[in-house]
């Protein structure tokens, strides 16, 4: 019998999930590893499709996205394993009109600026400021080594840059939808081997042809200008885990 721990993130616009954040496991009496990584790859592109579909918004739902990507690994076989040793700290919130402060027993992490707290589900929080979303799921004393790699590509997107140093691996990435380009950015900082921020951000551009061969030198520098603006602002934020 293969135990299976999910030791990654599933990147999905501005919503990041993760099944480790709740322990979960995944055991099958006879496949392997790499047998599990197929599954779970197709199980990722279902799941997306439907939380993106149940969504009124450029976020996918994270309930949906969670139950069918469970639903998909339970239909090839896989069963959940409730791990009880792991219990995520705590990360309490403190807001304010200036800054959105997320503290932990590891860290203070700052978001500095006119931010608003949409939703708060344990350890991942929604916010936004002005035209742009953010969301955050912070993985703290994890119980295994954390991978420093580039999160996944997301399913019915177009890559657009990607940026990494030490602590931060980010892609850039665009998803067309209601007549808009969604821009965005999913990125892992880290603060060490077994504590990270995932971050996804996202905004709207209105006008703007799905295609990059089709955008005007403008449009393409609007694009270029948000991802150095968001770059330098996750490498301020890594900065506060020095």
């Amino acid at each position: 019998m293969y135990l299976i721990l999910r030791r990654f993130v599933v990147s999905t616009g501005l919503i990041v999930l993760t099944a480790c954040s709740s322990g979960r496991q995944w055991q099958h009496p006879t496949k392997t590893i790499y047998e599990f990584a197929a599954n779970n790859h197709e199980c990722q592109k279902l799941a997306l499709a439907s939380a993106q579909e149940a969504s009124l918004v450029p976020q996918p739902v994270l309930d949906e996205f969670m139950s069918r990507y469970e639903r998909c690994l339970v239909a090839q076989g896989w069963s959940p394993v409730e791990v009880t040793n792991y219990v995520p700290p705590e990360v309490n919130v403190v807001t304010s009109n200036e800054k959105l402060t997320f503290s932990t027993d590891k860290f203070d992490f700052i978001l500095s600026g006119p931010y608003t707290l949409l939703s708060q589900q344990h350890n991942e929080f929604l916010t936004h400021t002005g035209e742009t979303y953010l969301y955050l799921i912070f993985q703290l004393d994890y119980p295994t080594q954390l991978i420093r790699e580039a999160p996944p590509k997301i399913n019915q997107s177009t890559f657009f840059d990607q940026y990494q140093n030490e602590n931060i691996f980010a892609r850039f990435f665009s998803q067309y939808k209601d007549n808009q380009v969604i821009f965005s950015c999913n990125a892992y900082l880290f603060a060490n081997d077994n504590n990270r921020v995932v971050i996804s951000i996202s905004k709207a551009f209105e006008n703007m042809p799905e295609n990059y061969m089709d955008l005007t030198a403008p449009q393409f520098e609007q694009l270029r200008s948000t991802q150095n603006q968001w770059q330098t602002r996750l490498q301020q934020l890594a900065e506060q885990f020095q």
